[in-house]
């Protein structure tokens, strides 16, 4: 069986060749150090094709100079940076901030050039030239610590000690995947796709079996990856990797993941023990997945940051060998794409599941009057929804807004019934009250939202001819809830019902 990295070099050189773009080969075999492959490309590529020329006479050692004409503003930032330490290399630095000047004119300016260019000036005692970069990268991303630092070497004009990587070929440093096969089951396929299609060599890729996942032997079969048991604790001892790369089950890493890590990392903050990188939901549109992306998808910072309260989206990259006093580092492009796709059911149950431990906690299912009491949250939550939803003219997030509510405490009163809490004939009486609550709205407005909540509840409504044994402390909350909800109804006018009912 081929390995992972010769696995990556057919699918790399498959896709080069039905789409006649071979940047991400010519990559692939930069960072191999794969010279007499790379000069065997050179038929093959399109004359054209100025991005993919450009890349081959960087490679090929051609006078950087003569190279920057051909840099266009939509280049990507990998080329942009390679060139601009190929000028440095040859300590060009009048041409490398010339380079610099260009790309202010582009719509999107590179902190990555502006960061690289002013450690060098630090480096090389050009403080003038370092103090008239710094104010852009700032602006790019004010929430940098090192801007400050630099600062003071400049104000100090005291030289930087830092050696820089100037090599304008790939990085060579060794990557492996770790994933968990935890919720996987309906993605893994697709995600160790994306990984064999980066166009960065990999050194391994291994799996984290829970072993609540069939098929993996299936897998293996196509994808050369390793299994290990949770309990083992550690990833095996002869995986070679600088850096361990992840993300979560139910994503697939974008096509340059280890190659954005990389660029950010190589010359980037020193001491970094972790890096992030936004996941951007690749399904959005059909109503689960709106409400999904909505009220579950944690907003992440549009600017790049460092520090010790870096968010940790999932989509992780970090040194195999970690470091006392580290700093995280956050990178606001897209790493990974989110491949989960929701009912509004699978959805709100997903979110329920996940608030649920902290609600055990809190002792919400302690007894049947606290868990009754805990509907208020529901509730609260709901209002909070719908306000939003309003306010921001969201009109097709109102009625699963109002779902969620009846949603919640039918999983409470299901749940209650798994944990010995309620009998079925109280799960299912509490559950028809509040269902039967929104008759009110039904009377005035005739459209039986009743029927369309009921059906949206699927199978978490509680089946039972058992009479009810409630006890007097929880018949009270429930009248305190569901008089509650009349109140939220009472504010309820007729675009909002329609809204509501959709």
């Amino acid at each position: 069986m081929k390995t992972i990295a010769e696995l990556q070099e057919a699918t790399l050189r498959e896709r080069a060749e039905e789409e006649q773009v071979y940047r991400d080969l010519l990559y692939f075999y930069g960072a191999q150090r794969a010279l007499d492959k790379l000069d065997a490309l050179a038929t093959d590529l399109d004359p054209k094709n100025e991005t993919d020329l450009l890349v081959f006479e960087l490679f090929q050692g051609t006078e950087a100079n003569a190279l920057v004409p051909l840099l266009k503003a939509d280049a990507d930032p990998w080329v942009r940076y390679s060139l601009l330490k190929a000028l440095l290399k040859n300590n060009a630095f009048e041409q490398a901030m010339g380079l610099w000047k260009k790309s202010l004119q582009w719509q999107n300016p590179d902190l990555l050039l502006a960061n690289t260019l002013i450690q060098y000036a630090l480096i090389q005692g050009h403080f003038d030239e370092a103090n008239q970069i710094l104010p852009s990268s700032r602006k790019l991303a004010p929430d940098q610590p090192e801007l400050d630092e630099w600062q003071s070497q400049v104000s100090a004009r005291s030289a930087s000690t830092r050696e820089l990587q100037l090599d304008p070929m790939p990085s060579q440093s060794k990557v492996a995947f770790v994933l968990a096969t935890q919720g996987a089951a309906p993605y893994l396929e697709q995600t160790l796709g994306g990984i064999i299609a980066q166009n960065h060599p990999l050194s391994d890729v291994v799996i984290v079996d829970n072993g609540a996942m069939d098929g993996l032997a299936d897998l293996q079969q196509q994808y050369p990856f390793r299994l290990v048991k949770p309990e083992d604790g550690a990833l095996p001892a002869d995986v070679e990797a600088d850096f361990l790369a992840t993300v979560p089950p139910s994503s697939a890493p974008a096509l340059d993941y280890v190659q954005q890590f990389l660029l950010a990392l190589e010359n980037g903050p020193e001491n970094i023990g972790r890096a992030s990188g936004r996941i951007e939901d690749f399904y959005q549109d059909s109503p689960g997945d709106h409400w999904r992306v909505m009220r579950m998808t944690v907003a992440m910072p549009e600017t790049r940051c460092v520090g010790p309260e870096v968010p940790a989206c999932g989509a992780n990259f970090r040194p195999r060998e970690g470091s006392a006093g580290s700093t995280d580092l956050y990178l606001p492009e897209a790493v990974a794409c989110g491949l989960r796709q929701d009912t509004l059911d699978s959805a709100m149950t997903a979110f329920w599941k996940e608030q649920l431990p902290a609600r055990m906690d809190k002792g919400d299912f302690k007894n049947g009057t606290a868990l009754v009491g805990s509907f208020n949250q529901h509730l609260e939550r709901t209002i909070g929804f719908i306000n939003d939803d309003v306010d921001g003219g969201r009109s097709s997030l109102v009625f699963p807004d109002f779902l969620f509510l009846f949603h919640a405490v039918a999983m409470d009163a299901q749940f209650a019934v798994a944990q010995g809490l309620f009998d079925a004939g109280t799960a299912a009486y509490i559950q028809q009250q509040v269902i039967q609550s929104i008759k009110e709205l039904d009377r005035e407005y005739k459209r039986d939202l009743v029927k369309k909540v009921r059906d949206g509840l699927n199978e978490h409504l509680v089946q039972s001819t058992e009479v009810p044994d409630m006890a007097p402390e929880v018949t009270q909350a429930l009248d305190t809830f569901v008089k509650d909800l009349h109140a939220l109804y009472n504010g309820v006018n007729q675009d909002l019902y329609l809204a509501i009912f959709g």
